[in-house]
């Protein structure tokens, strides 16, 4: 037991892992299921591997690259964080940081437009389709698009 302690300590040395991943890690240093849940419940009950941390930190990093809360999501489920434990992070992250998801959210997306289409007053079509295709990837809903290119839109060259 103590190999594979030390193996799962190792791989939390440089930075947090989820339970998934430890797991995952573990499975391929071929140790049985029954020592890699052992091991996985110590560590979480020590504090070692915590998904819902895992979730806030993870969502305070995403944040200002300009990814939305529903691309945030797909990805911790990725990574093997369930939805409820995902939502838990994120009341944490909200309360913790103070954030109006809805406000700032269309906010940070007008930001992420800016950066694509720059000081442009008005885009043309395929300047509008490349920043409504970069919004819908960091995870913007189709209505949150329309309207941060909407202002873009009033005088679309053809």
């Amino acid at each position: 037991m103590d190999d594979i302690r030390e193996i799962a300590a190792r791989f939390l040395a440089n930075r947090m892992k989820t339970k998934h991943q430890m797991m995952k890690h573990l499975q391929t240093k071929n140790f049985a299921d029954s020592e890699i849940a052992e091991i996985l419940r110590e560590f979480e009950a020590s504090g070692y591997l915590d998904d819902i941390e895992y979730a806030a930190v993870y969502i305070t990093h995403r944040i200002p690259k300009g990814y939305t809360f529903r691309r945030i999501g797909r990805e911790l489920a990725e990574l093997g964080i369930s939805k409820e434990q995902s939502e838990a992070g994120l009341a944490r992250f909200i309360e913790e940081q103070g954030y109006d998801p809805t406000t700032q959210e269309l906010e940070r997306g007008k930001e992420q437009a800016h950066k694509i289409l720059g000081n442009t007053v008005v885009a043309d079509k395929k300047q509008l389709a490349k920043a409504g295709r970069k919004l819908m990837a960091l995870g913007y809903q189709s209505d949150t698009v329309y309207a941060i290119l909407g202002e873009y839109m009033r005088g679309v060259k053809e």
